[in-house]
């Protein structure tokens, strides 16, 4: 059965920036339930004195594409990034929103990832340097 996206998710599947350790370097999890399903589903898990977090690089990312978006975590649910909020509201275009992606993948094929970090503060996460 093929999956059918929201304008949202097709942006997230076409990305994954989020989860491959360069926007985060963790993901907190709500609880200890949710912390035992994602260890079930082969997904690694710290657990410090604060809570449990989903290690970053996320071992589900396959590609550009969560291999358990059904299942993912609740932050993960929750998250949008702000160039997802900027395609959803229209100032930035689909077309725009995969150019900045293909930018910082092309900027993360350097040794040097600082300026793949800067295009993901600034159009990502909306920090300004």
């Amino acid at each position: 059965m093929e999956m059918t996206f929201s304008k949202s998710q097709s942006l997230c599947i076409d990305c994954g920036l989020c989860c491959g350790g360069l926007v985060f370097e963790d993901v907190e999890l709500r609880d200890a339930e949710e912390a035992l399903t994602m260890e079930s589903l082969g997904l690694g898990v710290e657990e410090e004195e604060d809570g449990f977090f989903l290690v970053q690089p996320c071992r589900a990312l396959n590609g550009k594409q969560c291999r358990v978006y059904e299942h993912r975590p609740e932050c993960c649910r929750r998250f949008e990034c702000l160039l997802l909020k900027d395609y959803k509201q229209g100032v930035k275009s689909k077309a725009e929103a995969l150019d900045l992606i293909d930018e910082v993948r092309d900027k993360m094929k350097s040794v040097d990832k600082e300026p793949a970090r800067r295009v993901i503060r600034k159009h990502f996460l909306g920090w300004l340097d």
